[in-house]
């Protein structure tokens, strides 16, 4: 008897040392197109979401990192909000299986950083070509590179750069291939370094709002 408590007390740690990854704390959606799990202290993105979700909020979580599979049966999802955590990497494929619907991305008040040391995740958002919304607000990003969305911006429209806690250095065409954008919120920022050339392909007259207060 001894033994077998034992060793039902080791399948119990091995099924906890798991518990992450196959089982989700969140609770049970009542509308499969949307799934809402925030403020659950999340580590990782749930492997149980529902295949038709189409708006996903993992908000206020401890999500670090955005792997290769962590959306990969989510080929429905068009809005997706992941503020509030604490996403320092996201892999090149991450938004694959999500490039063709996605048009709503939350990442503000993350750890995305873009620097002379940590490079912007060009990559992993470029295949994004439907996104419309962008919200990049109160990310350590000390520099704005030179056409970091080139690759996806062409139907973007809002783009939310404000609060970042640090000086921002924006690099000349910084905004190239942002034809589109005629919502751009920089509030709140301190600027190290810009000038008209960071600026290049933006017209004043595409924009309906544009927000410097607190600059």
């Amino acid at each position: 008897m001894p033994g077998l408590i034992i060793w039902l007390q080791r399948v119990l740690l091995l099924w906890l040392t798991h518990l992450p990854r196959y089982y989700s704390i969140c609770a049970p959606q009542l509308d499969v197109t949307k799934f809402q799990c925030s403020h659950m202290r999340l580590i990782e993105v749930p492997g149980n979401i529902n295949r038709q979700t189409e708006e996903l909020d993992l908000s206020n979580n401890l999500i670090e990192v955005l792997h290769e599979d962590s959306f990969h049966r989510l080929h429905s999802l068009r809005r997706l909000v992941l503020s509030h955590n604490k996403i320092y990497k996201i892999t090149e494929r991450a938004f694959l299986a999500v490039a063709h619907t996605l048009t709503y991305l939350d990442l503000r008040n993350n750890q995305i950083m873009s620097n002379s040391i940590t490079s912007f995740p060009v990559t992993a958002l470029a295949p994004l070509i439907h996104l419309t919304h962008l919200d990049l607000s109160g990310n350590p990003m000390a520099v704005i590179p030179t056409g970091f969305l080139r690759y996806m911006g062409a139907n973007l429209t809002q783009l939310d750069l404000s609060a970042i806690p640090m000086k921002v250095q924006i690099q000349p065409g910084a905004f190239r291939g942002l034809a589109r954008l005629h919502r751009l919120n920089f509030a709140g920022n301190s600027f190290a370094d810009f000038n008209e050339e960071s600026f290049e392909g933006l017209r004043p007259a595409q924009f309906s709002q544009l927000s410097l207060h607190g600059v």
